[in-house]
């Protein structure tokens, strides 16, 4: 049913609470990128210390800090 509505729903984890209106821009802002209507699942996971991991089916999109300090760490040990 999802499918046939043009509907997708997505797992968002995100360090910390926040209000409504910021879910309501994530929403809108997937709704946007993904040309469909989305609909959020918010989860709440503090090690990822920031920032925000989307999850929609198979694609994961992770703006998380974690993931930043992971591969800056990578860049530094490749460096030497």
């Amino acid at each position: 049913l999802d499918e046939a509505e043009g509907r997708v729903h997505a797992r968002v984890t995100v360090s910390r609470e926040f209000d409504a209106a910021t879910k309501d821009a994530i929403t809108a802002a997937l709704t946007k990128a993904l040309k469909k209507t989305v609909v959020t699942h918010v989860t709440v996971d503090e090690r990822i210390l920031g920032g925000v991991v989307v999850r929609v089916g198979d694609t994961v999109m992770d703006g998380s800090v974690k993931r930043r300090l992971v591969r800056l760490r990578e860049k530094l040990i490749a460096a030497r």
